[in-house]
């Protein structure tokens, strides 16, 4: 039977070395990222050993001797998977990523063929795999050895004894940051989960840099192979927190940037504008401002599953959905939300505020649809396997139930952010990825003729 590998999606790491509770801070930078997955893993360094530290408990509990570690990564995910933490040559080893290698499929084909016994075949065991069986002298020569053969999008996390080693990959895909704490050192998927803990002095690990840990300090390498730079343009649409910096930008100002290009391309007369959801709001704030019309960020009411906190999982037709302000009536709303999916309910939304009144109701998308799957780690379900939003904006029209729909496109995200001259990976709106997964090449043909 073929092995079906675990794919490690989206997700967040955070790590601390130097910290006395560096679990405990662990724990914390972890949960201030909870929208990124629902399982928790956290590793920390202890009395000589590896250990799982509960990721629910209020607290750290202390190992036989009383000693807690100074060294613990974690990861969410939005999966449970196995936790790669194994004992090499090398001594014990964690290692967390966030992101997906595209290139682990024949990676895992190998390492099967070459006797290799894998849990689950993520992307960690396989590293870790490919570290333990490299001829290299040294834990960071094999560590690069190892990533010498990995490509794909990914940032990740090695713990050992006293070292904590973060690499993240060359084209800069999957984010990852940098941060103080009383001498102790921070590593995080987002920046805002390193200063919810305390931390300051942050910065970027850039793309391509292996940042090493250990008791003689922070040495900077960059060891790996140049590529072209193309983080992930998810990130400043909707995965990273508005009050996060992303790739040299503010996520709160992009997404209002975003939200003022959107009313350029595709404009409605309309008397107001509302975010569907809070997370939508710093667009929904940049149209309502380049339209001229009022914002109202709590149109609907959050006990709602319009709230963030609450799954998004309604449909048309499953509920309705109250709406809190009575200003809507004979009014035109703008209604903005970053995404079309079965878990935005844009259909109950539309209805609810025709229920109470609105003469008409102008649906928009503050991002490119999502017509290909994301490669590099996150998952999406394509708008073009669940509703024909590649289509025309009128068919999408007649599904919502909307006045009229619209949505930012491609080439346009990136005229949004200007200020920025990186180019982003928009692989999930164009289907042009930087890195093709191997699944998705065409099996090479055979020579016709040898040499």
């Amino acid at each position: 039977m073929e092995h079906k590998r675990l794919a490690t999606v989206n997700g967040a790491v955070f790590g601390v070395f130097g910290h006395r509770d560096a679990a405990v801070l662990v724990r914390a930078g972890l949960q201030s990222m909870n929208h990124r997955g629902r399982y928790t893993e956290i590793v920390e360094w202890a009395s000589g050993r590896l250990r799982h530290a509960e990721p629910r408990a209020t607290e750290i509990v202390p190992s036989d001797d009383g000693e807690s570690g100074h060294v613990a990564i974690g990861r969410m995910a939005s999966r449970e998977g196995g936790l790669p933490t194994v004992h090499t040559r090398a001594g014990s080893l964690s290692l967390m990523t966030t992101g997906q290698l595209v290139n682990a499929p024949s990676l895992e084909r190998e390492l099967l063929e070459a006797g290799a016994v894998l849990r689950d075949g993520t992307d960690g065991e396989i590293l870790l795999h490919l570290l333990a069986r490299s001829g290299q002298g040294t834990l960071i020569n094999r560590l690069v050895d190892a990533l010498q053969l990995a490509r794909g999008g990914y940032a990740c996390l090695l713990a050992a004894e006293n070292r904590l080693v973060a690499v993240r990959d060359p084209a800069g895909i999957r984010p990852l940051f940098i941060g103080q704490l009383e001498g102790a050192v921070l590593l995080a998927t987002e920046s805002r989960a390193i200063t919810t803990v305390g931390g300051g002095e942050l910065r970027e690990v850039l793309p391509g840099e292996m940042v090493i840990l250990d008791e003689d300090g922070m040495t900077s390498l960059f060891p790996l192979p140049r590529a072209n730079v193309r983080p992930c343009g998810r990130e400043i649409v909707s995965l990273a927190r508005a009050d996060s910096e992303a790739f040299g930008l503010n996520c709160f100002e992009a997404r209002r940037d975003i939200g003022r290009r959107l009313a350029l391309e595709s404009p409605a007369m309309v008397d107001l504008v509302s975010p569907l959801g809070r997370r939508a709001g710093p667009a929904a704030l940049g149209m309502s401002e380049r339209l001229g019309v009022p914002l109202y960020p709590d149109l609907f009411d959050h006990r709602s599953p319009l709230g963030d906190e609450v799954p998004l999982r309604l449909r048309s037709g499953e509920a309705r959905i109250p709406v809190a302000a009575p200003v809507v009536r004979d009014k035109r709303v703008l209604l903005l939300h970053h995404a079309i999916g079965p878990d935005v309910p844009w259909g109950a939304a539309v209805q609810a505020l025709k229920r109470a009144g609105a003469a008409e109701v102008h649906a928009r998308i503050a991002s490119p649809p999502t017509l290909f799957p994301c490669i590099y780690g996150i998952p999406l379900v394509p708008a073009a396997a669940h509703a024909p939003v590649g289509s025309t904006a009128e068919r999408m029209r007649e599904e919502l139930g909307a006045d009229t729909f619209g949505w930012l496109e491609p080439g346009h995200l990136q005229l949004a952010v200007a200020g920025n001259p990186i180019e982003f990976c928009e692989g999930c709106y164009s289907g042009r990825y930087p890195l093709v997964h191997e699944d998705l090449e065409q099996p090479p043909q055979l020579p016709l003729f040898g040499e």
